[in-house]
C-alpha cells in the first residue's frame, strides 16, 4: 500500500489548480469565440476542470485538522473571499465582462471550514455548524447576490463537511484495527494501513456526495438553476487521486502558501487581460 501512496498534498494541490485552470480557460475561449461549446475539445477540458473542487475541499479538510492555528487559517480564507469578489468586481465592472462561469470559489471553501472547525469541538458550539451550511443555501438570496455566492453552494460545502467527516469515521475505523491486532494506536496511525482507511473514506465521500446530488437533481430538476451542476458527476474521478495520498504535506514554503491564496483571482485577471489584449 506504500508505493501505491505517492502523492503528497503539494501534487494534490497542484492537479487542482492545473485542473482549475483548464476549466476556467475553456470557458473563456467559448466567451471570446475561440472555441465551440459544442466542440469535443471543450467538453473534455470541462470534465478535466471537475476534479478541481473536490481537491480543493480535501485541502480545507486537511488544513483545518492539522492547523496550529484555526482562527489565522480562517482569517486568511475570509480575506480571500474578499479578494475574489473584488477580482470579480474588477472583471464585470471594469472590463465590462460578465463572468457567468464564476461565483466566490472561496467562500464556499471559508463556509465550510467554519463548518468542520465548529464540528470538532465538543461542546454546544459544535450544533452551530448548520449556520454556514445554511448561508450556502442562502448565498443564492441574498442583497450580496451576485459577489457573494458561494461557488458550488450547498454541494460544495457538504462536500467538505462529508469528507470531514469520512476522516474522523477513518481513524475511528484504525483505532478497532489496532485494537485487533494489539498494536498502539498512535504506532497504527502512522502505518500505510491507516492511511489507506483514510484515503478510501474520503474517496467514498466524494462519491457519496455526487451520487446523493444526482439523485436530488434527477427528482426536483429546478434544483440544477442553483447547483450549476454541469457535468460535475465526472468529478468523482478525483477519488483516484484522493486514494493516492501519503498522509504528508510535502513541499510548504510560505511564498507557496501566499501563492496558493493568490492564485485563483490572478489566474482569472490574467487569462481573461491576455485574452483582452491580444482578441
Amino acid at each position: 500500500m506504500k508505493k501505491l501512496q505517492c502523492l503528497s498534498g503539494f501534487w494534490i494541490r497542484i492537479i487542482a489548480l492545473i485542473t482549475m485552470v483548464i476549466d476556467h480557460l475553456a470557458v473563456l475561449l467559448v466567451s471570446f469565440d475561440l472555441l465551440s461549446i459544442e466542440s469535443s475539445i471543450y467538453y473534455a477540458m470541462r470534465v478535466l476542470g471537475r476534479l478541481s473542487f473536490p481537491l480543493f475541499a480535501f485541502g480545507i479538510v486537511e488544513g483545518v485538522l492539522h492547523t496550529k492555528n484555526i482562527k489565522k487559517y480562517l482569517t486568511r480564507l475570509g480575506i480571500m473571499s474578499i479578494a475574489m469578489t473584488l477580482a470579480i468586481v474588477i472583471i464585470e465592472n471594469g472590463f465590462k465582462f460578465y463572468l457567468s462561469f464564476v461565483d466566490n470559489i472561496f467562500l464556499t471553501l471559508f463556509l465550510g471550514a467554519i463548518a468542520i472547525s465548529l464540528l470538532k469541538r465538543k461542546d454546544w458550539m459544535r450544533y452551530l455548524s448548520i449556520i454556514p451550511i445554511g448561508l450556502s443555501i442562502l448565498g443564492n438570496y441574498t442583497i450580496l447576490n451576485p459577489y457573494f455566492v458561494p461557488q458550488y453552494g450547498i454541494y460544495g460545502v457538504l462536500m467538505i463537511v462529508f469528507m470531514y467527516v469520512s476522516n474522523a469515521i477513518a481513524h475511528k475505523l484504525s483505532k478497532d484495527q489496532a485494537k485487533k491486532y494489539n498494536i498502539e494506536y498512535e504506532d497504527y496511525l502512522t502505518t500505510s494501513y491507516h492511511q489507506q482507511n483514510v484515503n478510501l473514506l474520503y474517496g467514498a465521500a466524494i462519491l457519496f456526495i455526487n451520487v446523493l446530488f444526482y439523485i436530488l437533481l434527477k427528482i426536483i430538476p429546478s434544483l440544477d438553476n442553483i447547483l450549476l451542476m454541469f457535468i460535475q458527476d465526472y468529478s468523482i474521478i478525483s477519488l483516484l487521486i484522493v486514494i493516492l495520498y501519503n498522509g504528508k504535506r510535502g513541499y510548504d514554503s510560505k511564498w507557496f502558501r501566499i501563492f496558493n491564496y493568490l492564485f485563483y483571482p490572478m489566474h482569472l485577471l490574467i487569462i481573461y487581460g491576455i485574452l483582452y489584449l491580444i482578441f
